[in-house]
């Protein structure tokens, strides 16, 4: 890919080619349950994805975007995950911590995330959590777009410049019937 200029047209700036498939995407992944505290279990894991599909060079990224063939989670080769969950320190067994790492090993960018569960009653499930991306920037879970203005297909394409996510906060409420 070519470094993107003021007024370019996109489709000039990349080449594509027809892969020829098929192609084996592979995962896997453990786990190990432990009692952390009497009557408490904790788990911890790890897993893997390889995607031949996707990308070693964070260049084409914006390309992606830009033409609607950006596909999350998918955009690296090689993806890795670990996790610890834990029951909470209530006697009922109604809360619940994850702490938890996905990252994209193909652009060395990470996501990391903590959640809190609390199941209020039966019907009533409360959850929130937070999350940092981290690890080099410009990579799928550090993503900043900043484009020129430019051209695709004859349509105008105005500046972008959307800043990286650097926290996430979530609440959650959850009702069975």
């Amino acid at each position: 890919t070519a470094p993107l200029a003021d007024g370019a047209d996109i489709s000039t700036l990349f080449t594509s080619n027809t892969r020829q498939g098929p192609f084996l995407q592979i995962s896997g992944g453990g786990n190990y349950s432990f009692p952390w505290k009497a009557n408490r279990l904790a788990t911890v894991g790890a897993e893997y994805f390889y995607n031949p599909l996707g990308y070693d060079d964070t260049a084409v990224y914006p390309l992606l975007v830009l033409t609607n063939q950006y596909q999350a989670l998918y955009t690296g080769k090689q993806y890795a995950a670990l996790y610890l969950t834990a029951e909470g320190f209530d006697s009922q067994k109604k809360t619940s911590y994850t702490l938890s790492t996905l990252s994209n090993l193909s652009d060395k960018s990470y996501l990391s995330r903590l959640n809190f569960t609390w199941q209020a009653d039966t019907q009533i499930t409360f959850e929130t959590y937070v999350q940092y991306h981290h690890g080099r920037e410009g990579g799928e879970f550090t993503y900043a777009l900043n484009t020129p203005r430019m051209t695709y297909q004859g349509r105008t394409i105005s500046a972008i410049n959307v800043p990286a996510t650097v926290y996430d906060f979530g609440l959650g409420l959850r009702i069975t019937f």
